[in-house]
């Protein structure tokens, strides 16, 4: 019974021991580095004061140095790779960033012209036909119709509510009223140009026409209740 008593107390002893060992207070160290708790005066340098654990002016924790360090990083240049190209001047620009529209100058080109054609003629069912070689193109040939009018009397529904039956003058051109110029190429059969007035045609009271290339030609006209006074040019020849 002693003996287990004793016993008792050797092992309430060691563990009194291991227990009072364990109390003793570490020595204070700097452990910003691993973590653990700073010291007063490194609390104080992060909270605003701007000095370190060690009281150094200018100089900040870690903590802080990795916040400042992403606020204050810039991308990387790639460095510039032209081996490949060779540098030439925009189409368009000379030297300046923006491109301005260049106005082409107009050369105007004058030349006499000879009147091969000038005639008024009143066409009543009339056709005309001429034949005319084209060497000093181009040809223009210009128009002045007049067609025959009169006045004609419609009686016509007025379409308002009161439907009332009335009578209206209108000037407009007498029945089968017309006239067409059509050119030809002797050589080829091909219509190059064709106008004129009523019908398939407009009804202008001033035409033109242009033929560009050099040729054998036949000119026919015809029409009716129309007078028209046509005026055919070519260019003079040169030295002419």
């Amino acid at each position: 019974m002693v003996g287990r008593n004793a016993f008792s107390a050797l092992i309430i002893l060691v563990v009194l021991a291991l227990v009072m060992s364990g109390c003793v207070t570490p020595p204070k160290s700097q452990q910003g580095a691993s973590g653990s708790e700073s010291s007063p005066g490194a609390q104080q340098g992060v909270s605003g004061s701007g000095s370190s654990p060690t009281g150094q002016p200018g100089s900040s924790t870690e903590g802080t140095s990795a916040v400042n360090m992403d606020a204050n990083r810039t991308a990387t240049p790639v460095p510039d790779d032209t081996r490949f190209l060779v540098p030439v001047t925009p189409p368009g620009k000379t030297g300046s960033s923006r491109l301005y529209p260049v106005t082409p100058e107009i050369t105007q080109i004058i030349w006499n012209e000879t009147v091969i054609y000038n005639n008024t003629i009143r066409f009543q069912f009339t056709d005309l036909a001429y034949e005319y070689l084209l060497t000093n193109p181009p040809l223009f040939i210009a128009m002045t119709i007049d067609p025959a009018r009169e006045e004609r009397t419609k009686w016509i529904i007025n379409r308002t509510a009161s439907r009332e039956e009335e009578n209206i003058t209108v000037i407009q051109d007498k029945p089968q009223t017309w006239f067409e110029i059509k050119i030809t190429n002797k050589d080829t059969g091909e219509v190059v140009k064709s106008d004129g007035y009523g019908g398939v045609y407009s009804s202008e009271l001033r035409k033109s026409l242009t033929v560009s290339s050099g040729g054998k030609y036949l000119i026919e006209m015809n029409g009716n209740n129309v007078l028209v006074n046509i005026t055919m040019k070519v260019r003079e020849p040169a030295g002419a």
